[in-house]
């Protein structure tokens, strides 16, 4: 497997090393003006390390639920077609200081076969961020269920949404308790320093 990251460095390290002897070739010319090449070339360079980053971080949270389906013993689950029997969309209401919101969310059913011809369905639900939110009545979309429990499935897509939606909650409740943390370090220290 490409480490994609490891690869860009490498080429950009190889660019920088043919840009250093360029510049080196153009100074015994008597000729400057390389400089801004080079400042070219790291403003370029910075933006591509940046997509680096980005999909080395897909790639990582790729391998983690596949380790995850593996951990749980999904991979070992039978692989069928589901069918989406219902989508509704429901609105709630709620209101931020005295603004009021629309939050949408969506209660699917999904319905699939099992290897003796049963049918099975069930019930979840999604936010309006998640790309499940799209689905409509008849789609069809890959699952997994537990031959020994067929009505117990795994639905990649929906864990991803699940944890996409965990980690963003984490993430705001993570800046909420450092600004809040920081503003109490602060009115303590002007209190002290009175």
């Amino acid at each position: 497997m490409i480490n994609l990251p490891e690869t860009v460095a490498a080429c950009i390290s190889r660019l920088s090393a043919i840009l250093d002897r360029a510049t080196a070739d153009l100074s015994r010319l008597g000729i400057h003006a390389a400089v801004p090449f080079r400042l070219a070339f790291f403003r370029l360079s910075y933006p591509v390390s940046a997509i680096a980053a980005v999909l080395h971080a897909k790639v990582m949270a790729i391998m983690l639920i596949e380790i995850w389906e593996r951990l749980r013993g999904y991979d070992k689950w039978v692989q069928t077609e589901a069918t989406i029997k219902s989508s509704t969309e429901q609105k709630t209401e709620e209101y931020y200081r005295g603004q009021e919101y629309d939050i949408w969310s969506s209660d699917d059913e999904l319905t699939w076969t099992d290897t003796q011809g049963a049918v099975h369905s069930a019930e979840f639900g999604v936010p309006e961020n998640s790309p499940l939110f799209q689905l409509i009545g008849g789609e069809t979309v890959t699952i997994r269920y537990d031959p020994k429990d067929p009505d117990s499935f795994y639905y990649p897509d929906l864990l991803r949404s699940q944890i996409h939606t965990a980690v963003k909650t984490t993430l705001v409740v993570l800046v909420f308790v450092i600004i809040f943390g920081a503003f109490i370090i602060l009115r303590i220290a002007s209190s002290h320093s009175r």
